[in-house]
């Protein structure tokens, strides 16, 4: 994949003025700049969708959740998935769904290590013969 296919914020962006944007109103009062915008998030994730349902050219697809943190980005993910999915003259691909708890901090440090803690369905035949 090239650069050309990635977003660059730069270190010093100050991020955009919230009066320019729709700020939720229990926001307003702790936020005054946003660095990515919530529209700019769901094109990007709406690109990725797109992506992934062009290179699985129609094979199954199996999507992998990491709980908790991932839930949202991962349920936006798979929203967008199914719209391109089910526009595909082709033909739509199947979409399965795992969900994974991992761990890798003890005491809120980093152990260096990453645990998987639970995913009971998620068995290492799902990386092969997927397209995860």
């Amino acid at each position: 994949m090239s650069t050309a296919n990635f977003i660059k914020i730069s270190d010093d962006f100050e991020g955009y003025d919230t009066a320019s944007l729709s700020v939720p109103y229990h926001y307003e009062n702790d936020l005054d700049k946003v660095i990515i915008p919530y529209g700019l998030i769901q094109d990007r994730i709406e690109k990725i969708a797109k992506d992934i349902v062009l290179d699985s050219f129609g094979e199954p697809i199996t999507a992998v959740c990491i709980l908790k943190g991932g839930y949202k980005f991962c349920s936006d993910l798979l929203d967008k998935i199914n719209v391109v999915n089910r526009l595909q003259a082709k033909g739509s691909a199947p979409v399965k769904l795992e969900f994974v708890r991992i761990k890798s901090y003890v005491n809120e440090k980093s152990s260096g290590t990453v645990e998987i803690i639970d995913g009971a369905s998620l068995d290492e035949s799902i990386w092969y013969d997927n397209f995860v």
